[in-house]
């Protein structure tokens, strides 16, 4: 009870602080999760065996070959949602973690920073997803060299947007800035989410369409 210990445990109300989330309903207590398991996204708490249940339900993949973790970017605190993928490291399918990512974005609607081919996932004796691992070993660096590969292996966008198209032009020039980016990465089927937008984004991308077009857009063209 010593060192503030029990403030730390216990809330007002002494309830005991487990770190599970969960639900009342009837009287009875429904366990759905971990606190630490929760991926913050634009103040929207996702569940992070959701996003992996959901791409392993997609992809095929047993739930034991796929985590997905939440790190805070120290830059500008910041979350960054990372894939982790039971692949080959030295040789992985970087087409095909690169597919991942944009199922992943598309269930989300949030940028994934990358997804990390690893060897294994780690479990605890009980089965459950060491997620905490990854976390720790991201924000050590440890982690680096392969984002900075997936980020190399990124599919090059098809199609080039015609320089006498002065609405796409537009558009693309706004993409550009707004993610600050060179106009060159932004192809006709690009998608702004993988090329790191977010909703922040989209907006500041809109107000500079709407300027370099002289006319409204209204968010609806989002």
């Amino acid at each position: 009870h010593g060192n503030g210990l029990s403030e730390r445990l216990f809330d007002a109300e002494g309830w005991l602080r487990t770190g599970d989330l969960g639900f009342l309903r009837d009287g009875r207590l429904t366990i759905t999760g971990r606190l630490k398991d929760v991926i913050l996204i634009n103040g929207r708490n996702v569940m992070a065996v959701d996003l992996e249940q959901h791409l392993s339900r997609a992809f095929g993949l047993k739930t034991s070959r796929i985590a997905a973790c939440g790190a805070i970017d120290p830059k500008d605190g910041s979350e960054s949602v990372l894939l982790f993928v039971v692949e080959r490291p030295h040789n992985p399918d970087w087409a095909y973690l690169h597919t991942l990512r944009a199922a992943a974005e598309d269930y989300l609607g949030y940028p994934v920073r990358a997804v990390i081919p690893v060897r294994r996932i780690p479990h605890t004796s009980s089965g459950k997803i060491q997620r905490h691992q990854f976390v720790s070993q991201w924000m050590l660096g440890e982690f680096a060299e392969l984002a900075h590969r997936f980020d190399e292996n990124r599919p090059a966008s098809t199609g080039v947007i015609d320089p006498d198209d002065v609405v796409m032009t537009a558009i693309a020039g706004a993409w550009a800035q707004a993610l600050a980016l060179p106009i060159a990465d932004i192809g006709p089927d690009a998608s702004f989410v993988s090329l790191g937008g977010t909703s922040v984004k989209a907006m500041r991308m809109l107000l500079l369409a709407e300027n370099a077009l002289d006319r409204r857009l209204g968010t609806k063209a989002l």
